[in-house]
C-alpha cells in the first residue's frame, strides 16, 4: 500500500514543471520540463536555436559553472542528445546545497545536427563539445 502512494507522488511530481523551467518560460525562452530526476536535478529540454539564450539566462540565475557537457544516442531510429549540466559555485562557507540543473537538446538523426557552441559563455566547453562531435557527429 505504501508503494502505491509513493508511485502516485512520483507520478504527480513528474507532471509538474520545475521552477527553473517556469522561470525560463517567464523570460521568454520556450522549453519543456523533463521533470526532476532520481537525484533531484531538474531536467529541461530546449530547441537548439534557444540553447545559447537559455544558458545565458541560467548563468544570470547563478548557474556559473558548466560541470559537464556530453552527448548520447537514444538508440536506433531515435534522437541524438547533447546535454549540459550546470551548477552554482560559490564560497564554500556559504553553500548549504549545490544548485544544479541539466539542459538537453534533442536532435533528430535525419535533421541538422548543429547546436550553438557555449565557448563564449563557458570556455571549458570547447574540449567537451569536440568530444561530443567525435563520438556523435553533433556540430557546435
Amino acid at each position: 500500500m505504501v508503494k502505491d502512494g509513493l508511485a502516485k507522488s512520483l507520478d504527480d511530481s513528474l507532471d509538474k514543471g520545475g521552477i527553473i523551467s517556469e522561470n525560463l518560460a517567464k523570460n521568454g525562452i520556450p522549453n519543456q520540463s523533463l521533470a526532476i530526476d532520481h537525484i533531484g536535478i531538474e531536467n529541461i529540454s530546449v530547441e537548439p536555436n534557444k540553447l545559447y539564450e537559455a544558458v545565458s539566462v541560467l548563468k544570470n540565475y547563478g548557474f556559473n559553472y558548466l560541470q559537464c557537457q556530453g552527448g548520447y544516442d537514444e538508440g536506433p531510429g531515435k534522437n541524438l542528445v547533447s546535454f549540459y549540466h550546470f551548477i552554482t559555485v560559490d564560497d564554500l562557507q556559504k553553500i548549504d546545497k549545490v544548485k544544479e540543473v541539466r539542459l538537453k537538446v534533442f536532435l533528430k538523426r535525419d535533421s541538422d545536427l548543429s547546436v550553438p557552441s557555449l565557448y563564449k559563455i563557458f570556455r571549458g566547453s570547447d574540449w567537451q563539445e569536440r568530444e561530443t562531435y567525435d563520438m556523435y557527429g553533433i556540430n557546435f
